[in-house]
């Protein structure tokens, strides 16, 4: 399954096709269905499969929808070759925006995610979160921002502005009140992706570049957070928040690491998230204060659900009533934890190493 999705996804992320990337992109669904409902870790792993299938699908009947009139109207689904000039761009707009929404995903299409995260397998919530959450901001990039007329993103800026800037703030409070660590980074990840949304949808160079960082930083820290979830799940088979306290003590270098990522789940200077964050920010605020409020409210409610769920874990009495033995990372976890941190790390402190590498095709995406 895991090979099979790796397949899918090279040929999503490679097709200029919206025929081609529209059967890839439903493909995946498959082999996520099956690795979750086959190994997923609690009972009701087959109506988490049930939520991302439809969900998912539903949402994409829009776009296939939309890429048959293309097709009839305009001769070529490829997207250097659409012409918009003679199709109806809004309605057109429109559909693809929902059909990537369900997949980032936006409130209200954002149910499904946390229930498939939380009875996922590690490796299967690493994909969803780290790669296939990508696959809806892709989609803005490669299709809507290209093909589709400034004026039109424009016209439909509010319901960009509501959607997206509503799913930061709701996100990040659902987060706050949770019990279960699994679904906390869940809607984590539902905060952080809309957050890149504002930004790709901006319209400013500024902010755009910071949502495409934003969603690259965002696939290292998120697909992190969910090992070393998985690393504590393994050993002692609970992730109730209630059931771990003074982890510090006991496992010191699974402390380090999950502090060094939760500062960077919360866009800590130096990390590569921070350079992501900071730039929407910026961005948003040159169009409108306003609009700058909203990013920074997702921040600092990330700041509030970050910490406390790193206080509660790693600080404090040890907890001995839940579990009793405790085995620190071994030598081929913490190599893994390094690996996602070093461009993290890297990427943060020196930008400019992978900016120079798309820095142009996104200044075309603008002009």
């Amino acid at each position: 399954m895991l090979c099979l999705i790796q397949i899918l996804l090279i040929g999503s992320f490679l097709s200029f096709d919206m025929l081609v990337f529209y059967i890839l992109f439903e493909g995946i669904l498959i082999p996520m269905f099956l690795l979750i409902g086959i190994w997923g870790s609690r009972s009701e792993k087959i109506k988490a499969t049930y939520y991302l299938f439809f969900y998912t699908l539903v949402g994409s009947v829009l776009f296939i929808i939309s890429i048959i009139y293309i097709q009839v109207y305009s001769g070529s689904t490829n997207s250097l070759s659409v012409i918009t000039s003679i199709l109806p761009e809004k309605v057109l707009w429109f559909c693809f925006f929902i059909a990537f929404a369900v997949k980032i995903p936006m409130f209200p299409f954002h149910i499904w995610l946390p229930e498939a995260h939380v009875e996922a397998p590690t490796c299967g919530s690493v994909i969803l979160a780290a790669l296939l959450l990508k696959l809806g901001s892709y989609g803005y990039l490669r299709f809507m921002l290209p093909i589709f007329s400034v004026d039109v993103t424009n016209f439909f800026w509010p319901l960009i502005l509501s959607l997206a800037g509503s799913s930061v703030i709701l996100a990040s409070l659902t987060a706050i009140r949770q019990i279960d660590i699994k679904r906390i980074v869940a809607y984590s990840s539902i905060a952080h992706m809309n957050l890149a949304v504002l930004g790709l949808f901006s319209n400013t160079y500024t902010a755009v570049n910071g949502g495409f960082i934003l969603t690259v930083a965002h696939g290292f820290v998120s697909a992190a957070m969910f090992l070393l979830i998985g690393v504590l799940y393994d050993r002692y088979h609970s992730r109730l928040i209630s059931h771990y306290s003074g982890l510090v003590r006991t496992m010191p270098l699974f402390a380090i690491i999950y502090i060094l990522f939760s500062l960077a789940n919360m866009g800590f200077p130096l990390s590569y998230n921070f350079v992501g964050e900071i730039s929407i920010i910026f961005g948003l605020i040159s169009i409108n204060f306003l609009y700058g409020v909203v990013g920074i409210i997702g921040v600092l409610l990330s700041v509030v659900y970050v910490m406390w769920l790193t206080n509660r874990l790693l600080f404090g009495d040890i907890s001995t009533q839940y579990v009793s033995q405790f085995y620190d990372l071994e030598m081929k976890e913490l190599v893994y934890f390094v690996t996602l941190l070093i461009p993290v790390l890297l990427f943060g402190i020196y930008t400019d190493l992978f900016e120079l590498l798309w820095a142009g095709d996104l200044q075309m995406l603008i002009i």
